[in-house]
């Protein structure tokens, strides 16, 4: 999947076990996940590899959580 931010650009992301979550994803998203270096067929590029999906504003932090 490749995320569109508001400024256009684009970033691959990688999320696995996440797949079943697709189909009640709107437009706009809250992730939780980290920035990687991924360097599958040797050349090197940033990815988001994502640990947490969720239809924006559905994501809240507690603390002591």
């Amino acid at each position: 999947a490749k995320f569109v931010f508001d400024a256009g650009e684009k970033l691959d992301a990688i999320g696995f076990g996440l797949g079943e979550k697709i189909a009640d994803l709107g437009d706009h998203v809250d992730v939780i996940g980290s920035l990687v270096i991924d360097r599958f067929w040797g050349s090197p590029r940033l990815q988001l590899k994502v640990t947490e999906i969720a239809n924006a504003g559905g994501v809240r932090v507690e603390e002591g959580a």
